[in-house]
């Protein structure tokens, strides 16, 4: 595993026990790779894992209470099918997430490539992420892509040419993931009859559809630095593989 030793400087460098679960932010990594003076300054190390799941299950939570709340006051329903159905839903919205997620990652990786025009995020696009301050909270939005067997919550190897191109390919695959997801979650209205079907079955694939768009908007935040960062190693391998030509 390639290491990028200048992120930490003096005092502040985590012990090797806690490297696993700290996070280095993909724009510092590339402040890094482009030997930006004060690449040091601008790299923020964080223990950031538990606690966006830990909001993550919150805003479930809260969603789930609220909605029963709602629909026992309004009499929508007595109070146990009310619970019932929110449960339901919730529920189906983690197994209609999970299909979807599995169904994604079966699909080859040329498909989701750095190259692919599909996934290259436009000017008009950049500035929106900008304007919506993405960089300032997306350390606080969930990663799952773990329980897929490959983490975007840190980049292990920032000088890796290979595994910045996997990591990117993951993004542009997790975009897809979260994208489908959109629409699918309101299948769960056919599991409710009237009126929970729209007093709980749209509001709980509602709060679904808030949980998917924040992660596709880290991910599409970070697709053009990626691209940027793999590009820059690329041609730094090329330009070191010319320099061992010449002088063999």
């Amino acid at each position: 595993m390639h290491e990028a030793p200048s992120f930490f400087s003096g005092d502040s460098a985590p012990s090797q026990k806690n490297k696993s679960i700290l996070t280095v932010d993909i724009f510092d990594v590339l402040c890094y790779t482009l030997f930006s003076e004060k690449a040091e300054e601008k790299a923020v190390i964080t223990n950031r894992y538990p606690y966006s799941m830990k909001l993550y299950f919150t805003i479930i939570g809260a969603a789930m209470a609220l909605i029963s709340a709602v629909n026992i006051v309004l009499q929508a329903a007595p109070w146990h099918l009310v619970i019932l159905s929110v449960i339901l839903c919730t529920a189906l919205q983690f197994v209609l997430d999970g299909i979807v997620a599995a169904t994604v990652s079966t699909l080859p990786d040329r498909w989701f490539g750095a190259n692919n025009p599909l996934f290259l995020v436009a000017e008009k696009e950049k500035k929106l992420y900008k304007k919506l301050k993405v960089r300032r909270w997306k350390d606080k939005v969930w990663e799952l892509g773990g329980l897929g067997g490959f983490s975007k919550r840190e980049l292990k190897e920032p000088d890796n040419p290979r595994y910045i191109e996997k990591f990117l390919i993951e993004c542009n695959r997790g975009t897809v993931t979260h994208r489908l997801s959109y629409p699918i979650g309101f299948l769960a209205m056919l599991a409710v009859g009237s009126p929970l079907r729209f007093t709980v079955a749209i509001p709980v694939a509602t709060v679904n559809l808030f949980l998917n768009v924040l992660p596709t908007l880290v991910l599409r935040y970070n697709a053009p630095m990626l691209r940027s960062l793999l590009k820059r190693l690329e041609q730094k391998k090329n330009r070191k593989h010319s320099e061992n030509s010449e002088i063999s």
